[in-house]
């Protein structure tokens, strides 16, 4: 009898771990028109997972403008990102992410948002 009060409540006072979330998002182009890179359901805690905290993305074809404040990019606006590889970081930023391309060439926007266990 000891024993299974003991071992219940060395089980009730295991922390329960956090849950871990990662979701590829479908390539986004990014063309003359600023566009939303994730949606809300993509971020926002529901549907079984936690909210994102972060993403990894990668950027190909050509450079964009990005922004993670809600104003739109433009061509002479925007963080700008050449071709390669991003972390974004905080569920904000990346809710207010827009992007649009930074010359005649559209860009390619490949990104997996995640949350920390």
């Amino acid at each position: 009898m000891i024993k299974r009060v003991l071992l219940g409540l060395l089980l009730c006072s295991v922390p329960l771990l956090a849950q871990s979330y990662t979701k590829p998002i479908a390539d986004v182009t990014v063309a003359g028109t600023a566009v939303t890179v994730f949606t809300s359901t993509d971020i926002v805690a529901g549907n079984g997972h936690p909210a994102a905290t972060g993403a990894t993305c990668a950027v190909s074809a050509a450079a964009v403008r990005l922004t993670f404040d809600g104003t739109t990019p433009t061509t002479a606006l925007g963080y700008l990102a050449a071709p390669g590889q991003y972390i974004i970081s905080g569920t904000s930023n990346l809710l207010n992410m827009q992007a649009v391309r930074n010359s005649s060439t559209s860009g390619v926007l490949s990104c997996v948002v995640y949350s920390p266990q």
